[in-house]
Parts: structure tokens; C-alpha cells; sequence
């Protein structure tokens, strides 16, 4: 049985809104957490080239998710029946007046791994040169970022790459100390 129900009879104290919808937490509802793992070595080279590799990672799960569990059903075996002016009818739970019956639930995922590789040079006279390049990758069982799926019903067809997903990121930066004070009288 669905944890919500709802009976409408004629006479019922209060105006019920055709279409109205109904939100609430699940009662399996878990709060979030993550695992977060870090692996690293580093290596002096020479006496002025530093380079160090790492694995990282972070495991998010239970994160939050609202899904409809009264979602209209598409009729693919006629997909010109699918009408804007239907959807009370084509949702499971029908009673005719109801519409969105929201769920917050905690049963989603996302998980991040990186190899990111740096590397310091110091070029002598105030002037080092940092490198930094992550090869990375951030998958989710759902787009939990947007709002637009294929179908609310089969949410296994969401899983991918997430919308921040970047593979290749490459940053370097020069740093140079000007030493042009040679002389203090303080």
C-alpha cells in the first residue's frame, strides 16, 4: 500500500483543487554521506622538481531525490494520445482530481575518481613554474542537477555522466618574488 492515500467524498469540508498535489519524505527516508578517499606520492627529482601523483575519490550516497509517484504513464502505443489536457487521466493513482504526488526520497548516487598529477619547478631568481592535470570522472544514477528525465517511472534510463563531468583539466602557473629591495635602513 502507498503511504499516501486519499478519499474524496462529495460534501467534504474544504475546496479540493482539480489537479492538487500532495508532497511528503518517505518513511525510509536516510540522511546522505559521502566516502572520501585520497591515496598520494610525491618525489623530489632534482633539487628544484617536485612531482607528485594521487588517486581521489568520493563516494556520495542516499542523496536526495523527489520523484511523482503518480507520474502520467505515456501511451507509447498511441503517442498522439498524450495530450496536456489528459494528464489527470493518465495518472496510475486516478481519482480524477488529484495530480502530483511527490516523494522526497534518499536513494541516489554519485561518485567521483581523479588521477591528478603535479608538478613544481623552481627556476631560480624568485621565478617557479606549477603544473597541475586531473583526469577525472563524475557519474550520478540520476541528473540531480536538472529537471528534465526520460521517464520518472524507469529512473535506471538517467544514469550517466553528471552535468559537471570535465575529463581532462589542465592549470599552470608562474610565480616570480621580485628582489628589487637589496638595501634596508630599518
Amino acid at each position: 500500500p502507498s503511504p499516501f492515500s486519499f478519499t474524496y467524498t462529495p460534501g467534504q469540508v474544504g475546496p479540493i483543487p482539480t489537479g492538487g498535489s500532495i508532497s511528503g519524505i518517505a518513511p525510509d527516508y536516510h540522511w546522505p554521506y559521502t566516502y572520501q578517499m585520497n591515496v598520494s606520492v610525491q618525489q623530489q627529482m632534482t633539487r628544484s622538481f617536485v612531482v607528485g601523483v594521487a588517486f581521489v575519490s568520493s563516494l556520495a550516497r542516499k542523496l536526495v531525490f523527489s520523484t511523482d509517484k503518480n507520474y502520467p504513464i505515456f501511451n507509447t502505443a498511441n503517442p498522439a494520445s498524450n495530450l496536456t489536457t489528459n494528464i489527470l487521466q493518465r495518472r496510475p493513482i486516478d481519482t480524477g482530481i488529484l495530480g502530483a504526488i511527490t516523494s522526497t526520497q534518499s536513494h541516489q548516487t554519485s561518485n567521483y575518481n581523479a588521477m591528478q598529477v603535479t608538478f613544481v619547478k623552481h627556476m631560480g631568481h624568485g621565478i617557479s613554474f606549477n603544473g597541475y592535470y586531473a583526469w577525472t570522472k563524475t557519474m550520478e544514477s540520476v541528473g540531480l542537477e536538472g529537471t528534465c528525465y526520460q521517464d520518472l517511472n524507469n529512473l535506471k534510463l538517467e544514469k550517466g555522466p553528471a552535468n559537471s563531468d570535465q575529463r581532462n583539466i589542465f592549470v599552470t602557473s608562474v610565480v616570480w618574488q621580485p628582489n628589487y629591495v637589496h638595501h634596508s635602513r630599518y
